[in-house]
Parts: C-alpha cells; sequence; structure tokens
C-alpha cells in the first residue's frame, strides 16, 4: 500500500497538462483573484497566488493528495481512465517516469518572478508642473522624472535662510565682545547724565523757593484783607447802631456799610490768589521732583550699560545666540528637506512604468503617481518539501528555466532559505503529513541581457 501512495505522489509531482474538476478550489482561486493554475495544482508551492496564501487551500490540498482521482481529469489526449483502479495508476505511473526521465532526473519547482519595484510619488503631494517621463522610458539613477509647484515650500526656505543670517550676525556680536568707542561713548553718556542729576538737583530749591515766596505774599495779602475785614464789620455795626439811635446820618451808615462788603470781596480775592499760588508751588515742586527723578533713571541705565559693555556678554546669552542659531540652521534644514520632497528622481537605473499623472493635476500627499522597475536581476520564491530541503543550499547554483524562455536555462543561486515551514498539519504522524511540510527558498537569476519579466512563471531545477 505504501508503495502504491508513493506512486500517486511520484505521478502527481511530475509535470502534465491536466484539468481541474473540483468547485472548491476553483471559487478559492476567484476569491483571492489568483490565475487559474493547470499545472500542479495539489503542491503547496504551486497555491502561491501572488504572494497570496490560503490555508483552506493548503487542507484541501492535503485531503486532495490523498485521492487525486477526485480532481484530475485527464485529456483526451491524454489519458482516457479513471485514476481510482489499479490499472490506470500503473499507466499513470509510467507517464510520470517517462516526464521525470526527460526532466534530467531531477525534480522542478514552480514560482513567480519577482522584481521589487519601487512606487514613486511625493510625501507633500501638490499640482503637477512638469513631467519628464511616460510609459517605458529607460533612465537613469538620480534622473528628474516629474515636479510639483514649489512656490511655498521657496518662501519658506528663503524666511529660514534669513533668520539664520540673523542668529549668526548675533551670536557674532556678543562672541566680539566691545569695541573701545562703544565703551567710551557710553562712559561719556554715563558723565553727561550724572552732570544732568546734579544740576537739576542744584535747580531744584531756586524753583520751589521762588514759589514758596509766592504762596507766602499771597497768604500775607490774605491776613490784612481778612484784618481789614474785620475792621469793616465792627464799624458797620457801631454805625447802624448810631443811626439806628438818631445821632448818625443814614448816608453815613451807608458808606460803612458799603465799606464792610469791600473788604469782603478783597478777603474773596486774595484768597483765591493763596490758592492759586499753593497750585503753583506744588505743581512746580512735582515738576522738579519729577525731572530729578528722570535725571537719577538716565544716569542709573547709562551707568548700567556701561558696566555691561565693560563686562561683555555673560555664557548665558552666548549659549543663548547659539542656540537660536541652530534652531535656524534646523529650520532651514527642514525647509530645503521639505522643497526636496516636491522632486521626483529615480532611485536606481530602470524601466518607468504605471506613469498615472499629467501636468496641472492636484496629486495627495503619498499617493504614487509611477512605478519604477530597477535593471536588477529578479528572483523567484517555490517551495520546497522538507524531504527535498538537502538539495538546496544557501549560496548553490541551481537552474532555473522560466516559460518564457521554455528551451532556455538561466543561471539561479540559492540566497535566503525561510526557517520555519510554510505548511504544517496539525498532528505530524504520518509519511503522508510530514511530505507536506514546505520550506520557502528564494533563489536570485542572473539576467544580465534583462530578458525575464516579473511576474512571469519559472521552474528552478536544483
Amino acid at each position: 500500500m505504501e508503495a502504491v501512495e508513493h506512486l500517486k505522489r511520484l505521478a502527481l509531482e511530475c509535470r502534465f497538462t491536466s484539468d481541474i474538476n473540483d468547485e472548491f478550489f476553483r471559487k478559492r482561486f476567484q476569491a483571492l483573484d489568483c490565475r487559474y493554475p493547470r499545472r500542479r495544482p495539489f503542491v503547496p508551492h504551486a497555491m502561491e497566488c501572488y504572494g497570496k496564501e490560503d490555508p483552506a487551500i493548503n487542507r484541501r490540498t492535503t485531503q486532495l493528495e490523498m485521492n487525486p482521482a477526485s480532481v484530475i481529469q485527464p485529456t483526451g489526449r491524454e489519458f482516457r481512465m479513471r485514476f481510482g483502479s489499479p490499472w490506470g495508476w500503473l499507466l499513470v505511473v509510467l507517464f510520470a517516469w517517462t516526464g521525470c526521465a526527460s526532466s534530467d532526473q531531477s525534480e522542478a519547482y514552480s514560482g513567480t518572478l519577482r522584481i521589487d519595484a519601487p512606487d514613486l510619488g511625493s510625501v507633500l503631494g501638490g499640482t503637477v508642473v512638469d513631467l519628464r517621463v511616460q510609459d517605458g522610458d529607460h533612465v537613469r539613477r538620480g534622473t528628474l522624472l516629474a515636479r510639483f509647484d514649489d512656490a511655498r515650500q521657496r518662501a519658506e526656505e528663503a524666511h529660514a535662510d534669513a533668520e539664520q543670517h540673523r542668529s549668526a550676525a548675533q551670536l557674532a556680536l556678543l562672541e566680539a565682545g566691545t569695541r573701545d568707542a562703544d565703551l567710551r561713548r557710553a562712559r561719556a553718556q554715563e558723565q553727561e547724565a550724572h552732570q544732568h542729576v546734579v544740576r537739576s538737583q542744584a535747580d531744584a530749591p531756586v524753583e520751589t523757593t521762588s514759589a514758596t515766596a509766592d504762596l507766602q505774599r499771597a497768604q500775607a495779602d490774605l491776613s490784612r484783607a481778612q484784618a481789614t475785614k474785620s475792621q469793616a464789620r465792627r464799624d458797620y455795626q457801631r454805625a447802624w447802631s448810631l443811626w439806628s439811635s438818631g445821632d448818625l446820618s443814614r448816608a453815613a451808615a451807608e458808606a460803612a456799610r458799603l465799606q464792610e462788603r469791600q473788604s469782603q470781596a478783597q478777603v474773596e480775592n486774595e484768597q483765591a490768589v493763596v490758592t492759586a499760588a499753593q497750585r503753583r508751588a506744588s505743581f512746580i515742586q512735582a515738576s522738579v521732583n519729577a525731572d530729578v527723578a528722570a535725571m537719577k533713571a538716565a544716569y542709573r541705565t547709562s551707568r548700567e550699560t556701561r558696566v555691561a559693555l565693560d563686562e561683555g556678554a555673560r555664557p548665558q546669552e552666548i549659549a543663548a545666540a547659539k542656540a537660536a542659531l541652530q534652531s535656524a540652521a534646523a529650520q532651514l534644514n527642514d525647509a530645503k528637506a521639505a522643497r526636496a520632497q516636491l522632486v521626483i528622481r529615480a532611485p536606481a537605473d530602470g524601466t518607468i512604468e504605471d506613469v498615472a499623472i499629467r501636468v496641472g493635476d492636484v496629486v495627495g500627499p503619498g499617493i504614487p503617481v509611477m512605478t519604477l522597475i530597477p535593471a536588477i536581476d529578479p528572483y523567484v520564491r517555490v517551495y520546497v518539501p522538507q524531504r527535498r530541503l538537502g538539495s538546496f543550499g544557501l549560496g548553490k547554483v541551481v537552474r532555473v528555466r522560466s516559460d518564457a524562455f521554455p528551451d532556455r536555462f538561466f543561471t539561479g543561486r540559492v540566497e535566503q532559505i525561510d526557517r520555519q515551514a510554510q505548511f504544517i498539519p496539525r498532528d505530524v504522524q504520518t509519511p503522508e503529513d510530514r511530505a507536506d511540510v514546505d520550506f520557502g527558498v528564494k533563489v536570485s537569476i542572473a539576467d544580465p541581457q534583462r530578458l525575464l519579466r516579473s511576474g512571469t512563471t519559472a521552474e528552478v531545477l536544483p
């Protein structure tokens, strides 16, 4: 029984054309948007659908490999038989043996050629103002491909550059120290301010003395007017008493009354003069005090300026100026980097494909606008059963045949072997289960003439 199972597996692993008669596989491949496989549909490494894996397909594969007759229906030209009968399996084994012999007694592992092609675009996006390439153009590394509007970024860069120059000038001024001419000027200003303080203090008593004398004269005049008023009032009262008794004429009494009223008006007038003199004296005193205070403040300022010039810039001021210069330089670099993001250049030699923009288009940030197919050797990833893993080793040279060039072999080299299996059943107990454990192998292909295309199928022969 084990020999029959081994012959079944040998027949399945050899290459022959067959149709798939399994609705499960059809639906799963359509859901994964994969190409409909027509060769070796049950081998796990043939299940690669552009880098996608489906555990359901792997499980179904394991089940169907145990009963291949349920899914394989050879065409009329190949076989008109049922796989379930022993005689039918004998013919299948003979066919497989012939196919394997024609392949130089070595197993072939299928995969899809890949070339890591970067999508190009701008992190910032914007309006396309220049487009230099179209589909199929060959470019060199650093070639200008497209450019976006950078008016705003150029303005920001100019502002950052001016700020950097200003910060550098301020730092240089602090580090240079005080010039002798500036120090002499500061000392002269300090002396002049001191003289102003002395002069204002000397002039203050003169101005305040004059105002005080005027106030005193006004107060003396007020005192005399008040005395006159008091005498006039007493005279009026005596005259009124005499007139009432008939000892004084009415005219004399009226004259005494008029004199009393005039003395009252004189007192009010002198009181106004005193009030004005008091206000003037207060104003003069306040003005003198303010002038003296201003002169003293100017003197203190000039003195502090002279002392600062004598001592020079403090270490903290120089450190702050250096930090400001570094910040300005960082802003300038950021502005230059932002402007560079608006230019798309080729990161490597290669061919441009999928150009999706035109001049005048507005593109959002981070949206790919074209693809660069680099001029590098492609690679293929195949899946090798663990029982055949010993045929592959890092750096081993293998043969690769592309379906695009079926009569030609390319030289490949094993670059990487997965450390973990791609398909492991839940319980690895039977020999059949152990045979289903596959490992991914990456093979780089030497293609100096750049004949191979990404996406084409190929076979790796160890």
